[in-house]
């Protein structure tokens, strides 16, 4: 069991190191891209934007909507629009979010 723990322990670094993905938008910024219970939060660029389980998107003040296909996923705010062209986005969404 000691030995189980001690593996456990050692390998904790790498398994956090592999939770942590990037995202890169069609522009080349680079998003770094935390789970939640209720989405998804992007953040590069100066910016932090948050990704929920119903589609919606906001940034700062910005509300907006984002939807997925099997292209890739795509961030709809006012005034401008954030692809991320053969990516994914791992959020429980139901399917809601599919891009028509």
């Amino acid at each position: 069991m000691l030995r189980i723990a001690i593996v456990l322990i050692a390998l904790a670094p790498s398994i956090a190191i592999a939770q942590q993905q990037i995202r890169t938008s069609s522009d080349g910024v680079a998003y770094r891209v935390d789970y939640n219970q209720h989405g998804a939060v992007l953040t590069g660029g100066g910016e932090t934007i948050y990704l929920g389980r119903t589609c919606d998107a906001l940034s700062g003040d910005q509300l907006g909507a984002w939807a997925w296909a099997n292209g890739g996923f795509v961030i709809e705010l006012p005034g401008r629009a954030l692809g991320f062209p053969r990516q994914e986005i791992a959020i429980q969404d139901d399917g809601r979010c599919w891009m028509q």
